[in-house]
This record gives C-alpha cells, sequence and structure tokens, in this order.
C-alpha cells in the first residue's frame, strides 16, 4: 500500500512543480516610479488645487486619489488615467462643509491594476479656514505696529496692498 502512494506521489509531484511559473534567473519586476505635487503649499477656502501626477511606465491602469483632513477623513476624491507623456493632472475646488478645519491636509494616489503592481504616492498642503480666525495674527500686528509708529505710513499702505491682492481683503465696487 506504501508502494502505491509513493507512486502516485511519485507521478503528482513532478507535475504540480512543473506547473508552478517561476521567474527567470536573474529577472525583476520594476514598478513604475510615479510622484505626485500641488501648485502650492497652503490654501485657504474657495482656492483651487492643480494636482499633477506624473509616471515614467504608462500601462493605462486608473489612478485613484483621495484627499484626506488633519484627522484622516476624506473630503476630496478623483479617478483618471495617465496621458501618453505620463502625466494626469486635475483642479480640485476647496468648498463645502468638509473644509473647515486647519491643519495639514494628505493626497494619496494609488496606480495600478492590482496588488501586485499597485504603486502609491503621497503630498500634503497647509489648509487655513477664513473660520479658524476672522483676522490672522499677522494682519493684526500690522496695524498694533503701525499704531505704535513703528512702521510707516508706507509699509501700513503696502500691507493693505498686499492683503486687497491676495484676496484676504476683497472690496466691492459699486
Amino acid at each position: 500500500m506504501i508502494e502505491k502512494h509513493l507512486a502516485i506521489c511519485a507521478i503528482i509531484l513532478p507535475t504540480l512543480l512543473l506547473s508552478v511559473s517561476y521567474p527567470a534567473f536573474g529577472q525583476t519586476t520594476i514598478l513604475p516610479q510615479f510622484s505626485l505635487n500641488t501648485n502650492k503649499g497652503t490654501f485657504g477656502p474657495g482656492d483651487l488645487i492643480q494636482i499633477t501626477m506624473k509616471t515614467n511606465n504608462v500601462q493605462w491602469y486608473p489612478i485613484a486619489t483621495k484627499i484626506l483632513d488633519p484627522d484622516g477623513h476624506m473630503v476630496g476624491i478623483d479617478q483618471g488615467k495617465f496621458s501618453q507623456d505620463g502625466t494626469y493632472s486635475f483642479v480640485f475646488k476647496l468648498v463645502g462643509p468638509l473644509w473647515q478645519k486647519y491643519g495639514t491636509y494628505t493626497i494619496e494616489a494609488n496606480y495600478g491594476s492590482n496588488s501586485s503592481n499597485l504603486v502609491g504616492a503621497k503630498s500634503w498642503f497647509d489648509f487655513e479656514p477664513l473660520q479658524a480666525t476672522k483676522i490672522p495674527y499677522w494682519v493684526k500686528t500690522i496695524f498694533v505696529l503701525y499704531g505704535q509708529n513703528k512702521i510707516s505710513d508706507d509699509d501700513l499702505l503696502n500691507a493693505i496692498k498686499f492683503l486687497v491682492e491676495s484676496n484676504i481683503i476683497q472690496l466691492k465696487t459699486s
């Protein structure tokens, strides 16, 4: 009886070993390089964030992107594919009830068709909601320094001009 089992094992075992595929000697799987960037480092409510990704290996796999608030809750999502030149870019407007928290937000993107060839990239940006403080501390400081005669009229006017040009202060024209 033992001889019969050994004979069956002697036939089945080589068949199983031959049916399993092994990589060729020295063959390695090279995952694509994948990068992720934003158009600037700090944003506020209503700003447009441009997210750009690049790869050195376009395979037409989908890209899944999510934006997480400082507590790790998802506040934005996008999906797309790389163009022939290996780039993918999209613009996301930072508006809505989920954009309330002050701090560092995370962008996570994944590219690939399954877990064996999935690559990821991360980037971060700061978000400063206007609701956190009505008037930023540095703006208050400028006016305090002016009231103490520590900065000139020209310095104050340049600061106001900067606030208007940066849309921190918005003037209505009638």
